[in-house]
């Protein structure tokens, strides 16, 4: 399974959100300077992630967008789902009337665990998380860069 940009990327300025949690609204200019991410491309995911309750905006000179609830309360997979939709390596792991084959399938199993077992990580993780990791990092190597 491959993540696509749009979720790595979307992660990378949610990241950016958690570490500013409490600071008030971050521009997407610094974000898209931080996280080396086209300012158009970042405004596409951030309404996005607005859309889905996972940021909001702050209009005005001083605005920009702000995690709508605390950091330790977004789960990854609730930025997966807002930028890729449901975690499924194929379609009848969903929906298993798209294949009239699903109800034995072999392989389908196979794929229905592969699901469960990266939407069980993406629920057991948070932005809180992987913002204490970018801490460590840059506390350990002294950068101001941190890339997922």
């Amino acid at each position: 399974m491959r993540l696509s940009t749009k979720t790595r990327y979307g992660v990378r300025a949610l990241l950016e959100l958690a570490l500013a949690h409490g600071q008030g609204p971050v521009q997407v200019r610094r974000i898209a300077e931080n996280q080396e991410i086209s300012p158009k491309y970042l405004e596409h995911l951030l309404s996005a992630l607005r859309a889905a309750g996972v940021v909001t905006a702050v209009r005005g000179m001083n605005g920009g967008y702000e995690l709508a609830r605390a950091p330790s309360e977004i789960r990854i997979i609730d930025v997966y789902r807002a930028l890729e939709g449901p975690v499924a390596p194929v379609p009848c792991t969903e929906d298993p009337s798209v294949c009239r084959k699903s109800d034995w399938c072999p392989a389908r199993e196979v794929w229905v665990e592969v699901r469960d077992a990266v939407e069980g990580i993406l629920e057991s993780k948070t932005l809180a998380d992987l913002a204490e990791r970018a801490r460590l990092h840059e506390a350990g190597k002294g950068s101001g860069m941190y890339f997922i």
